[in-house]
């Protein structure tokens, strides 16, 4: 078994040395911990995988990421240091986009809000649909 295949809210295909990665988390591509943590091992993959040249970071359905999954915060108050470790797992998803090895292309299929609009940042080049929308609405 791949180690792709082991994702369960990102999916990763590659072909012609090109890698869709996909956030996968319906309907808005929240920002959960586990999100953060397949983003995270996915573009550490791809950084390392021959077969990858370049990889395109999109998200499934009409939005790319509402941002950070505001249902989740209330688990994290119970935790120990869950808002930090919470934090801490959104940072590592950012820097595992910025130190891919890999030109990373953001297809911005849809509305990119708050930690989206940080995801998009994080990549190096933007490809922006017409239904793409950019912004901090906290």
């Amino acid at each position: 078994m791949s180690a792709y295949q082991s994702l369960t809210q990102m999916r990763v295909e590659i072909s012609n040395y090109v890698a869709v990665a996909t956030m996968n988390n319906p309907p808005v591509n929240a920002q959960s911990r586990e999100l953060q943590d397949e983003i995270s091992l996915a573009f550490d993959l791809m950084s390392d995988d021959d077969n990858v040249r370049v990889v395109v970071f999109t998200g499934q359905g009409k939005v790319f990421s509402a941002g950070a999954d505001i249902k989740a915060r209330g688990s994290m108050a119970t935790q120990p240091a869950g808002q930090r470790q919470h934090l801490r797992s959104a940072r590592e998803s950012y820097h595992s986009i910025v130190e891919c090895k890999k030109p990373v292309i953001c297809a911005i299929n849809g509305p990119a809000l708050g930690a989206g609009l940080a995801l998009v940042a994080s990549c190096d080049i933007l490809i922006a649909s017409e239904q793409a929308a950019l912004g901090m609405p906290e």
